[in-house]
């Protein structure tokens, strides 16, 4: 299922389909297995069943979404050995399964979907929806009961995840620990190295005592730090780059770190100071401040209380997948992205509306702005060139 969290957050379209969420009790799955012929099951959990027909809109609709992404070839590339769309296939099953189970949980805690809510949340989805996802949508026969079923279905999803998120508050032992221990705010330094024969001579000398700072100054090829010994000051978490971050979190204060690689280089790391919540609750930092840094650790907490509650849910169901049932050959639309023709006389027009100016701003400098490459040869314009030129540096 990682893939699919890594893939669904890189479009526009994905959000809508997390948005409208899944489920299985519409009138093409989450039927009793008894009234459905097996050789079209996919999976059944419980008394419901994934039949073929609910199987293949889902594979469609997300192997359309890859093919607009990465290309009309990505259903046939190769994934660790195995042609992505097989591996999609697999992942679409699974996602299916555990949302059936997540729904017959909820239905067994005695909750229930507001209509009305469904009812709102349907109207709003449809008013928004892309032309793309519409004409998608139509492609492959997804209608307005499935399309109902599916805000059913989120709806469900966010009620069981805010059960996980009472679990987690409920747990003020965990909690606490982790307000005590889990650093939120990093102080560290960083030297800067393009190749990792220097990084590693750097962190020779560094574990042969010689200063961290004057080492940042003599080799760091960060412009922004190098000449204050490295010192990027107190940061948080997801603002660096994630191997830098993952390394300067996890190390203690005056520890410093082997050469981490990340697309700027190579870092040698050295943390200065770390605080948690506990921390800043003691040194004053604003209620808002230290709230969000709560609802941060969380959230981080989030994903190992839902492994553990699906685990739980998972070992009271009957779970069962029927692999030779999903068909071989599914046949998957291509999104077609309409654009507006822009005529010769808008971009005229657009063009006429840039480039005006008016009578007050019609000074020597404003003529040198609009002018030609090859007259751009003003004092003005020189000097505008030679920032530019030592900001790139």
């Amino acid at each position: 299922m990682s893939i699919f969290k890594k893939m669904l957050a890189m479009t526009l379209v994905f959000a809508m389909l997390l948005l409208v969420g899944c489920s299985q009790d519409n009138d093409q799955s989450g039927a009793a297995a008894s009234e459905q012929d097996d050789s079209q099951i996919i999976a059944k959990v419980d008394d419901s069943v994934v039949n073929s027909s609910y199987f293949e809109k889902y594979y469609k609709l997300y192997g359309s979404l890859y093919k607009h992404q990465y290309g009309d070839d990505i259903l046939d590339r190769d994934y660790n050995g195995q042609k992505f769309g097989d591996v999609l296939k697999s992942d679409v099953v699974e996602m299916l399964i555990q949302d059936q189970l997540v729904r017959n949980y909820m239905t067994s805690t005695g909750y229930t979907v507001d209509a009305d809510k469904v009812n709102e949340n349907l109207t709003e989805l449809k008013d928004n929806m892309a032309p793309e996802l519409v004409k998608l949508y139509s492609d492959i026969n997804i209608d307005d009961a499935f399309l109902t079923d599916q805000v059913q279905g989120s709806l469900i999803s966010d009620a069981f995840q805010n059960t996980i998120f009472d679990q987690i508050d409920q747990d003020q032992d965990r909690l606490n620990e982790m307000y005590d221990t889990y650093p939120v705010k990093v102080s560290a330094r960083h030297i800067l190295v393009a190749d990792q024969a220097t990084a590693e001579l750097v962190k020779s000398k560094l574990d042969a005592g010689e200063d961290f700072a004057e080492l940042a100054k003599e080799y760091s090829q960060d412009p922004a730090t190098a000449d204050n010994g490295g010192d990027l000051g107190y940061f948080t978490r997801g603002q660096m780059v994630k191997e830098f971050e993952d390394t300067a979190f996890s190390l203690n204060v005056g520890e410093i770190s082997a050469p981490v690689q990340s697309s700027y280089g190579y870092h040698i790391i050295k943390c200065d100071d770390r605080q948690t919540v506990n921390d800043l609750i003691a040194a004053g930092e604003s209620e808002d401040s230290i709230n969000k840094f709560k609802t941060q650790i969380k959230n981080n907490l989030f994903d190992e209380y839902f492994s553990k509650k699906m685990d739980e849910i998972t070992a009271g169901a009957t779970v069962e997948r029927f692999a030779d049932n999903i068909p071989a050959d599914i046949e998957v639309p291509t999104i077609v992205v309409e654009t507006e023709p822009t005529t010769d006389d808008q971009t005229t027009d657009d063009q006429k509306i840039d480039d005006q100016s008016t009578d007050d701003q019609s000074t020597d400098d404003q003529k040198t702005d609009d002018q030609s490459t090859d007259d751009q040869s003003t004092d003005d314009q020189k000097t505008d060139d030679q920032s530019t030129e030592g900001s790139s540096n």
